[in-house]
Order: C-alpha cells, then structure tokens, then sequence
C-alpha cells in the first residue's frame, strides 16, 4: 500500500495507490492536467509527491514514470 499526494494549483489530495481505478489527461485544461479516478472519487491534479519525493507531471507518461519511481523508492525503503 501507497499514499500518493496529487496537488493541483488550489488543492492536493491523498490517495491510496491501490485504489486507483485509472489516471487520464483532462483534454477540457489548457495546461498539462489530469485526472486520477480511485474508489471514492476523482481528482484533477498536475503534480504528485511521495514522502517528500516531488515529481511534476507534464505527459501522461511521467505520472506512469513517477508512480513507477516512487514504488521503487519504498520497495528499497526510501523516503521511510
């Protein structure tokens, strides 16, 4: 299990990894946003963090990539 904050430019929100339903680009923003849906409801964020690791998300690809980093780092217990 993994608690993810996704922030937006008024809001973050902590979400449980594993309770992520999908994560897509929102085409209605001009800027890079996204949206994360997960049990319980959705998101719009632009950026994520875990325990202090900050990874901006400007491609649908670098939210996969920054999840996939952040998994890493708890699988070596970084960030702890």
């Amino acid at each position: 299990m993994m608690f993810v904050i996704f922030r937006n430019n008024s809001e973050e929100r902590i979400i449980n990894t594993d309770q992520i339903n999908t994560i897509f680009r929102d085409e209605d923003q001009k800027e890079p946003y996204f949206r994360v849906e997960y049990f319980g409801g959705g998101f719009n964020f632009h950026s994520m963090e875990w325990n202090g690791f900050f990874r901006g998300t400007p491609t649908l690809s670098d939210v996969w990539l920054a999840l996939r980093y952040f998994e890493r780092l708890q699988e070596k217990g970084l960030g702890e």
